[in-house]
C-alpha cells in the first residue's frame, strides 16, 4: 500500500496501482477491521467511475465514520452503512486542471473534507498550490 491511515479498530490501505478489470492503475482501497486480535480485510474499496490510470488510492483518510479517498482529479468520500462502506461522494475542484493533481492528498475530520492540488495555478501562479475545502 502507499497510502495508509489507522483509527481505532480499523486500517484503510490504498492501493493506487492495483488493477481492477482489465484497468491499469485503476486503484483499490483496502479496508481491515481488528476481529479476535487479528487483522481481517473486510472489504475492497473502488470507485464507481473507476477508469485506468486513475490511482485511486493514491491518498486515504479515515474519521469516523468517513474514508475519503484520493485519485487523480477527483476525491471519493465513502460513509460505513451498517457493516460496509458505501460510497456517497464524489468531489472535485471547482476551477481546477488534470495537472493540479488535485487528489494526492486528502484528510477528514469529522464531515470536513480536505483536498490537496500541489501543483494549481491560482492567480497565474503556476505549480502555487491550493487546498479545497469541503463541508456536508
Amino acid at each position: 500500500g502507499n497510502a495508509v491511515t489507522i483509527s481505532g479498530s480499523t486500517i484503510v490501505v490504498g492501493a493506487s496501482f492495483d488493477s481492477i478489470g482489465g484497468n491499469l492503475f485503476q486503484g483499490a482501497v483496502y479496508v481491515f477491521d481488528r476481529q479476535d486480535g487479528s487483522w481481517v480485510e473486510t472489504q475492497k474499496l473502488t470507485a464507481s467511475d473507476g477508469a485506468a490510470a486513475d490511482l485511486f488510492g493514491i491518498s486515504v483518510a479515515f474519521s469516523g465514520s468517513t474514508i475519503v479517498v484520493g485519485a487523480q482529479g477527483t476525491a471519493y468520500v465513502f460513509k460505513r452503512e451498517g457493516g460496509n462502506w458505501v460510497e456517497t461522494r464524489t468531489l472535485t475542484s471547482s476551477d481546477g486542471t488534470v495537472l493540479d493533481n488535485f487528489g494526492s492528498s486528502v484528510a477528514a475530520s469529522g464531515s470536513t473534507v480536505v483536498v490537496g492540488a500541489p501543483f494549481a495555478t491560482i492567480g497565474g501562479n503556476i505549480a502555487q498550490g491550493a487546498a479545497y475545502v469541503f463541508e456536508p
